[in-house]
């Protein structure tokens, strides 16, 4: 499959303060086939972003706060790239948390605690779909 064959080895950049954790997706991540990068917060991605043009195909987000903070972290994540495939980690998000997130770009989110493979498979299908248009139909 063309999708398949094109997620791997697809660089994934990693945006999770907690160092642990953020080792453990890294892990994860690598033993599926993906070039990894990581970051310890929002700046440190962007500044990778902004040096790596055309690199990252995905970023991994990791949200303390989706209500305030969170979103518009994930909304600058897309202006400095768009087309950026992003997939949200969150505490418990409520669905109109979810729903909001969605709408403003994130492929996925995954409320912690979650499981790997639910990360692999969020992963892959994030990948999987071309990026969403912004130009045309208003949504």
């Amino acid at each position: 499959m063309a999708a398949a064959a094109t997620a791997r080895g697809a660089e994934v950049l990693v945006v999770e303060s907690d160092g642990a954790l953020r080792a453990l997706l890294c892990r994860a991540l690598r033993a599926e086939g993906y070039r990894v990068r990581e970051a310890e917060a929002e700046e440190q991605a962007l500044e990778l972003l902004a040096h790596q043009p055309g690199e990252v195909a995905l970023a991994v987000l990791a949200l303390p706060s989706p209500c305030t903070r969170g979103a518009e972290a994930l909304d600058r994540l897309l202006v400095a790239r768009p087309g950026l495939a992003v997939v949200v980690l969150a505490g418990l998000l409520q669905p109109w948390e979810r729903r909001a997130l969605l709408r403003r770009g994130a492929r996925a989110c995954l409320s912690k605690p979650f499981r790997l493979e639910a990360l692999r498979r969020a992963v892959r299908a994030a990948l999987a779909v071309a990026a969403p248009s912004r130009t045309g139909a208003d949504g």
